[in-house]
């Protein structure tokens, strides 16, 4: 009988379900659906937020420090706002995103986060200069999941709305931490973070997607990069790069393909 396997190898079989397949699970009988409550469950799941205006800051702490989601390590974030009707109502709105993005930025177990759509420009950037300790992954891409019209992609750092003093403050948290790997931060404005700083953050990680990077950024990018890079994947998207010496160019590529990476250029 399925229903009377040890509690561990239950856990080890639902570890690798998908969220439908979890909870038609759970509905098997009440000891599957024991085991598919524990927390440990969430681990390898993203949990996707709706920030709306129903929102209560602290429902959603309560909720972040509960045993059952006291294991969750991927979340996403989605702008779900109405438009407000008065300044008031905006400042109101910007407070709370403010409030919720800081639990969830701060949590202890954190590991990797998407804020794609998600209108941060009110985010202090203080909070953002000190990136959560365990943070590996950070997506700020373009989801084809969101609607928008060829117009809206094209100026997409609108996505997020990450303003010059935020994106130094984030590039500077990055550089301070340990554990990021992957930064794929592609539809937002980076003209106004300091080349070095991009040059130095983007060589330390192993997985990078920016865009429409400037001359000079582009220039310590690669000047750093033919000393020292952990890089193995480097996508840029929108960028000139006929003003960049041929044969540095090829000389990166060609060490990249010799361990086996796969770098776009």
């Amino acid at each position: 009988d399925i229903t009377i396997l040890p509690m561990e190898m239950l856990e080890s079989v639902f570890g690798h379900l998908s969220w439908p397949n979890l909870a038609s699970a759970m509905r098997v009988c009440r000891s599957w659906k024991e085991v598919g409550e524990k927390p440990i469950m969430l681990r390898g799941f993203e949990l996707v937020a709706n920030i709306t205006d129903e929102m209560n800051v602290e429902d959603v702490e309560k909720t972040l420090w509960s045993k059952r989601f006291s294991q969750v390590r991927r979340w996403k974030l989605v702008d779900c706002f109405r438009n407000p009707e008065s300044r008031e109502g905006q400042r109101r709105q910007e407070r709370t995103k403010s409030q919720i993005f800081k639990l969830i930025w701060q949590h202890s177990t954190l590991e990797m986060l998407n804020i794609t759509g998600l209108k941060i420009s009110c985010i202090d950037p203080e909070v953002l200069s000190v990136l959560p300790p365990k943070l590996t992954h950070l997506v700020m891409n373009y989801d084809e999941q969101i609607d928008l019209s060829y117009e809206a992609r094209a100026n997409a750092y609108e996505l997020t709305g990450l303003t010059s003093n935020q994106a130094n403050a984030l590039f500077s948290g990055i550089k301070a931490q340990d554990s990021l790997t992957d930064l794929l931060i592609s539809e937002d404005d980076l003209a106004g973070v300091n080349p070095d700083l991009l040059a130095t953050v983007g060589n330390k990680l192993v997985k990078v997607e920016l865009r429409d990077v400037g001359f000079d950024q582009i220039e310590a990018i690669f000047s750093l990069m033919a000393q020292t890079t952990k890089l193995e994947t480097f996508v840029l998207w929108d960028t000139e790069l006929s003003y960049v010496d041929a044969d540095e160019l090829a000389r990166e590529k060609l060490e990249k393909n010799s361990r086996k990476s796969c770098d776009k250029f």
